[in-house]
C-alpha cells in the first residue's frame, strides 16, 4: 500500500511552440523552473517539441548529442521529471519522446503507430515499456495517433501504468481538437483504469489543447484556450490502485483488463 506521503503527485503540461531548437531549449528550461515552483514532479511537453514537428526535411537530433544532454541536466538542476519530444537521427528518422528524470536516469521511447504521411518519412519503434519515473509513477507514452488503438492503453494497463502522457502535434483548430479528445480520450481512461493526459504543439500550423482525464473516465482539468502555457493536475495513484488491487468488489471498481479473453480476439 502506498502510504499517503508518497500517493499524490503533481504533474504539468504544456501547450506551446518553438521555431528553433535552440528556442526549444530555452522553452524547456523556463517551464521546467516554473513546473518545479508550482510543486510538480513530472512535466510532459508535445510530439517534436524540441526540434518541431515537419514530414517535409524535418529537423533532427541524435540521442547523445548535447541538446538531449541540456534536457536531462535542466531535469537534474529542477528536480522535476522531463518528457521531451523530438525527432530523432539513429541511421533512421524516429518520433521520439525522451524521459529525463530528475535522479539523472534517461530513457527513451519511438512512436510504434505513424500516420499515413510519416510511414514515408519516419521508421517505427516497435516497444510499449511502461517506466518508473524518479517520483515511483509508473508511466507510459502514447503519442497522437496512437491513442487512437485502444489495444496500447490496455497493454500499458495490464504492464502497470498508471498514468499515460499523449503528446500531439495535430494541425488545426483547438475547438476541433476539443471535441474529438472528449469523444475517445475519457474512454481509454475509463476502460483500463488510468490516467490520461494529452498536449498538443502550439504554433502558427499546430492549434494546441491540454486535456486529462481521470481513471474514472471523468475530466480532471483542461485548456483550449489556444493560449500558450502550462496546465497543472494532481494524480492521486490510490485512486489507480481501488480498482486494481482486488479490495473493491464492486462493478463501480472493476478493471476491465483483467477480465480479458484475448482466444477470442482473433481477426479474419
Amino acid at each position: 500500500m502506498v502510504t499517503n506521503e508518497t500517493s499524490k503527485f503533481k504533474a504539468g503540461i504544456v501547450q506551446d511552440g518553438a521555431d528553433n531548437i535552440r528556442d526549444g531549449l530555452a522553452l524547456i528550461d523556463e517551464y521546467a523552473k516554473r513546473s518545479a515552483a508550482e510543486g510538480c514532479r513530472v512535466l510532459c511537453f508535445p510530439e517534436a517539441f524540441l526540434t518541431g514537428y515537419s514530414t517535409d526535411l524535418p529537423v533532427s537530433v541524435k540521442r547523445d548529442g548535447p541538446e538531449i544532454a541540456r534536457i536531462g541536466a535542466i531535469a537534474k538542476e529542477t528536480g522535476v521529471d522531463l518528457l521531451a519530444g523530438f525527432i530523432e537521427r539513429e541511421g533512421s528518422l524516429y518520433i521520439s519522446q525522451g524521459l529525463f528524470l530528475a535522479d539523472g536516469r534517461t530513457a527513451f521511447y519511438r512512436k510504434t503507430h505513424l500516420g499515413e504521411k510519416e510511414t514515408e518519412v519516419f521508421d517505427p519503434g516497435n516497444e510499449l515499456p511502461v517506466f518508473r519515473l524518479s517520483c515511483g509513477l509508473q508511466a507510459a507514452v502514447q503519442i497522437c495517433v496512437e491513442t487512437h488503438f485502444p489495444e496500447i492503453s490496455q497493454v500499458y494497463a495490464l504492464k502497470g501504468a498508471e498514468v499515460i502522457f499523449s503528446p500531439f502535434a495535430v494541425p488545426g483548430s483547438v475547438l476541433k481538437r476539443e471535441k474529438i479528445w472528449k469523444k475517445y480520450i475519457p474512454a481509454r481512461s475509463y476502460d483500463n483504469r488510468v490516467y490520461m493526459a494529452c498536449c498538443n504543439l502550439l504554433d502558427n500550423e499546430h492549434g494546441g489543447g491540454l486535456f486529462v482525464t481521470g481513471p474514472d473516465g471523468e475530466m480532471i482539468a483542461e485548456d483550449f484556450s489556444g493560449e500558450r502555457g502550462l496546465l497543472t493536475f494532481d494524480i492521486d495513484r490510490e485512486s489507480v490502485r481501488a480498482y486494481r488491487d482486488g479490495a473493491q468488489r464492486s462493478m463501480q471498481y472493476r478493471f476491465y483488463p483483467e477480465r480479458r479473453r484475448p482466444e477470442l480476439y482473433v481477426t479474419p
